[in-house]
């Protein structure tokens, strides 16, 4: 099959890409996505990662929801979103060209952001489908819709569509696929797309009745064919006109929509954040889901840079480049890991909440900074006032869960033996420990599948290799607390949305990992409960320290 000719706009000409990649982002119309959708019997429950994007966004557009009109996504997705076009046995995939505008009908302007690159969504080559003149060539060549679905690897649902002019324009490499197989010139079943008439496409009307009558391989009887053919299409085409008549009243009595959201508005803010669990048949340890639930801070950067701190605002770290995010039009949406949130704005940027593209978990935003705003760093923070030994203060001593004994100063220290840590109240009874990060000695044994640690604490532990090469630290380990790690070339590890660093080499390494505790005080003053990145803990007030 040919491909088709991928083109770009710019403000002054249109011209024909030097190389298209899978980063480049093309213009794709939502109505064809919908149309696909129909067709092929796709449902939005069946959709997964980014084809369920592409879904939502296109859903979004049609229902005015979305401003602008046409999604922005690469072939991939596209790719990946066709192929759930899989029906009645037949493994034949949509062609992804068939999603995508045509070159003339896209405006050259929409989409242009630093996500695109500041270039113009590709697009390609489209042609119109003679709906009748097709179906009559694929008779007079004794072929079924099957046969020349066989011949052409074009799933028989989109043919049936062309043939009902439910798909009325195609990509040019589909039409030269199938004129290709029919032994017939491209012009005689397919015929250029009129710009002017673009904008009333939308599926009403698969011919052009202003255009040339088509002679298909018998002149003398092609013209009556094809104006008895156009005869039988009247009652759909002033269907169509009226459905189009309408639609566009429809379109001029709607209000403007809300105005798009800059995407430098977003740049260097910072929110606090909080993940919930909604979908309880997730196996996901109940100290890693209390944890997301605390949440943390999570600053937006330029470049589509994600940043991420546990506990202060003003010391955050960038995440991997597997977290990211970006702005469009009246959304905002952040990619972690393999998990997408996708906010719409259209209530303000204060507070933002969604869940995330499988529906598992609820992000709630916070914007708590916005540009140049400075935020006050953890020694800036008040301390929470109260004399040493108070009841409802932190300050004391305190028999920690896990053995330790630590003492709270009322200077805004905190002592466990092993280290000294600032500490903060953050709000009436919570409080906020940043302990020294912790140090781990890792050997890696010899058949390359565990690990065994010991840390400065004095914790020992071992790790399962889940995935990577035998020989290598780098990989995914199951730790025997339970917490999955994934260890990077570049020096990097996490643990969901915990970060650490490593250094090493020959089977010995050395890990990094900071660790903040998260306190609440009771009612009474006598006890707390506490989060950490490993795990919940408790306390409880001792009389000495002694």
């Amino acid at each position: 099959m040919d491909t088709a000719i991928l083109m770009t706009k710019d403000s002054k000409s249109t011209k024909v890409s030097a190389s298209v990649t899978d980063r480049d982002f093309y213009a794709v119309r939502p109505e064809l996505v919908l149309r696909t959708a129909q067709i092929f019997a796709i449902s939005s429950s069946m959709l997964e990662r980014g084809a369920k994007r592409l879904h939502s966004r296109a859903v979004a557009i049609a229902a005015g929801k979305e401003a602008g009109q046409w999604g922005r996504h690469q072939r991939p997705v596209i790719v990946q979103y066709c192929e759930y076009t899989q029906s009645g046995g037949c493994a034949l995939l949509l062609p992804w060209q068939e999603l995508v505008e045509h070159q003339s009908r896209y405006d050259g302007a929409e989409g242009i952001s630093s996500r695109t690159g500041n270039r113009p969504l590709s697009t390609i080559v489209r042609v119109s489908v003679d709906a009748a003149a097709l179906q009559r060539c694929r008779e007079l060549n004794s072929l079924s819709i099957d046969a020349l679905s066989e011949r052409s690897q074009i799933p028989p649902a989109l043919l049936i569509a062309m043939e009902s002019g439910e798909w009325p324009d195609v990509a040019e490499s589909t039409a030269k696929n199938i004129a290709d197989c029919l032994e017939i010139p491209l012009t005689e079943l397919f015929d250029s797309l009129d710009t002017a008439t673009a904008s009333t496409a939308l599926f009403l009307d698969g011919v052009d009745s202003s255009k040339p009558t088509v002679e298909v391989t018998h002149p003398e009887s092609a013209r009556a064919r094809t104006i008895a053919a156009r005869s039988l299409l009247s009652v759909g085409l002033a269907i169509g006109a009226l459905a189009a008549i309408v639609f566009a009243v429809s379109r001029i009595s709607q209000p403007d929509p809300p105005v798009e959201i800059p995407f430098n508005a977003l740049v260097d803010t910072v929110w606090r954040i909080s993940i919930v669990l909604e979908n309880r048949n997730i196996p996901i340890p109940s100290e890693t889901t209390e944890l997301f639930a605390n949440g943390g801070y999570l600053e937006l950067r330029e470049g589509g840079i994600v940043a991420f701190s546990w506990i202060d605002p003003s010391a955050l770290v960038g995440l991997p480049a597997t977290f990211s995010w970006h702005a469009f039009n009246r959304s905002l949406t952040l990619q972690l890991n393999d998990v997408v949130y996708e906010f719409e704005t259209d209530s303000g940027l204060e507070e933002l909440a969604t869940l995330d593209t499988t529906r598992s978990y609820k992000m709630v935003m916070n914007r708590i900074k916005t540009g140049s705003v400075a935020l006050p760093t953890i020694s800036e923070i008040p301390k929470d006032g109260i004399s040493s030994g108070a009841e409802h203060s932190l300050v004391g001593c305190w028999q920690w869960s896990n053995g330790l004994k630590i003492v709270v100063n009322a200077d805004g220290t905190a002592s466990n033996g092993f280290g000294v840590a600032p500490w903060i109240s953050s709000k009436p009874n919570q409080y906020v420990v940043d302990w020294p990060d912790i140090t781990g000695n890792i050997t890696l044994t010899d058949d390359g599948q565990r690990l065994d640690a010991s840390d400065s604490i004095g914790t020992i532990s071992t790790a399962q290799r889940l995935q990577g090469s035998p020989g290598s630290f780098v990989g995914l380990w199951r730790w025997d607390n339970g917490g999955i790690v994934s260890i990077s070339t570049d020096g990097t590890m996490t643990m969901g949305f915990f970060a650490g660093s490593w250094t090493g080499q020959n089977r010995q390494y050395q890990i990094v990992w900071p660790i903040v505790d998260e306190i609440a005080l009771d009612t009474e003053g006598q006890k707390l409960s506490g989060q950490n990145q490993f795990g919940a803990f408790s306390a409880t007030r001792l009389a000495s320290c002694f």
